[in-house]
């Protein structure tokens, strides 16, 4: 199992970008991802990988399951009302500072690809939970696929 916490809330994916350029008489058009070398990916990378070497821990390489839990800031300008109310879990975070759980998966999965897992495809079961805190964090829970539970929960869902 991988249980690894970093100390910053992890950042949306970004949408790739693209520009053309001239080179003589023709145009190129070039595909880029402007988070590639961003602080918060390439620390995500280092740490999990000074966590996987200390643990002597293989990258997973069959059916896995990833749990995040990501503590976003409370917003300084909010009353201290609301901020204590976002402390208790009483206010969750929305979508209106665009952080998606999606995005914010695919972020922290491609940032873990050939790290924790081979391949981030090897996720078959995976939850993102948004939460107000103190100080921001993305805590993660990496593991095999427990096949009797995973199949347990397949045909609950397929019943209901």
């Amino acid at each position: 199992m991988i249980n690894l916490t970093l100390p910053f809330a992890i950042l949306p994916a970004a949408r790739h970008r693209h520009r053309t350029i001239k080179a003589g008489d023709k145009l190129l058009c070039m595909s880029y991802n402007p988070q590639s070398k961003c602080d918060e990916r390439v620390d995500t990378q280092l740490l999990a990988k000074a966590y996987m070497q200390k643990n002597r821990i293989k990258p997973i390489c069959s059916a896995c399951s990833a749990n995040f839990l990501v503590g976003l800031s409370i917003p300084k300008s909010w009353s201290k009302k609301k901020q204590q109310a976002a402390r208790e879990l009483v206010l969750k975070p929305d979508a209106s500072k665009k952080k998606d759980w999606d995005n914010l998966s695919k972020f922290v999965c491609d940032c873990l690809n050939g790290i924790c897992f081979d391949d981030d495809g090897r996720i078959v079961d995976g939850r993102l939970t948004k939460i107000y805190a103190e100080e921001p964090f993305t805590k993660m829970l990496i593991d095999e696929t427990d096949h009797e539970e995973f199949t347990k929960y397949v045909r609950w869902m397929l019943d209901y």
